[in-house]
């Protein structure tokens, strides 16, 4: 596998690169572009875009450019020194639509051919973001040394709200690594492809008759309740995963507040995370909250999908009926790792 680098071995070619590959998709994207800035005069009147500083390499500040998805007075309050709660409810008419699918980015293609920043990078992050995690986070500052990016691995397969300590390690070993355009390429048609997925799929389920829509399916999941003393319990295969609720075919004891949720992978492999559940009114329905980072990440990538690059996972058809045994082979599996 070839990993996506940050740092040129020839800067002034590897700008050039970056101009072309960004004045191609701003005129490949500008049906898209144009139809978006027409749904917007349409439904939110001139306020299009939003201009935000962020720092740029070494330093430098400079104004990122989006099509503009928040109520703006609501949004500096909620965003004044962190980044968006993921219950916050302040978009415009077409905001989360245009977050969602990422088009609300599309306007920095300009920030690219500019000079501000590159195809692929780090994060651009706010000054204010920076000053709460620089000391909290080793190695932090190391992204300044590259120009932020409009696509990279963190922007792929990591959510909104996810770790930004996970997310700095990944950004560092990027930035240490020289660029390999083969690679960098290659994600950017994945970002790409799985981009268009999203908006086909999103107006698919808004607009197709339920004849025409795709099968609705889940990633294939289960739950192993832990002990006070993190035994492994019963296996149940999970019926429904959401946000923060779990549901499954069973009614735990009020003494089981952890599980390990495990996710089966289309090639085979198992990806875990553990949970800390409380009870609700409804029967065999769990709130959970991931224990750590890694778990927090996990559930995002694995189990919900919430990135841009969702992860090559096992689905299965939410009508179907739950297979008894598979609880019991992940166990298994789980025993033999």
């Amino acid at each position: 596998m070839t990993h996506v680098g940050f740092r040129p071995a020839h800067p002034l070619a590897y700008r050039l690169y970056n101009i072309a590959v960004a004045t191609a998709l701003l005129v490949a994207s500008f049906p898209v572009f144009l139809s978006v800035v027409i749904l917007l005069l349409a439904t939110q009147g001139p306020s299009i875009f939003y201009r935000g500083e962020r720092i740029g390499r070494n330093f430098s500040l400079f104004h990122i450019l989006k099509f503009r998805t928040l109520c703006d007075k609501r949004a500096a309050a909620l965003t004044k020194d962190r980044t968006l709660p993921k219950d916050a409810d302040i978009f415009t008419p077409l905001g989360r639509f245009l977050r969602d699918t990422r088009i609300d980015e599309l306007p920095q293609l300009l920030n690219v051919i500019k000079g501000d920043m590159n195809i692929c990078g780090p994060r651009p992050v706010r000054a204010e973001i920076r000053a709460i995690h620089m000391t909290s986070i080793p190695g932090y500052d190391t992204r300044f040394d590259v120009r932020p990016g409009l696509l990279g691995p963190t922007q792929a397969y990591f959510g909104h709200g996810s770790s930004k300590r996970i997310r700095a390690r990944m950004n560092n070993a990027n930035v240490s690594r020289p660029v390999s355009l083969r690679a960098e390429i290659a994600l950017t048609l994945r970002i790409i492809f799985s981009m268009i997925a999203r908006i086909l799929r999103v107006l698919g389920n808004k607009f197709l008759p339920v004849s025409l829509k795709a099968p609705v399916t889940r990633a294939d999941l289960t739950l192993t309740t832990l002990d006070p003393k993190n035994a492994r319990g019963p296996c149940y295969d999970v019926q429904s995963f959401e946000r923060d609720t779990v549901k499954i075919p069973a009614i735990l004891s009020p003494s089981t507040t952890r599980a390990e949720l495990t996710v089966r992978l289309r090639n085979g492999g198992l990806r875990r995370a553990n949970l800390q559940l409380f009870s609700t009114e409804t029967a065999g329905h769990y709130i959970f909250e991931p224990t750590d980072e890694t778990s927090a990440y996990v559930v995002d990538r694995y189990a919900l999908g919430n990135v841009v690059v969702p992860a090559a996972v096992n689905r299965i058809a939410i009508s179907a009926a739950p297979n008894p045994l598979l609880g019991a082979k992940l166990m298994a599996s789980g025993n033999k790792s």
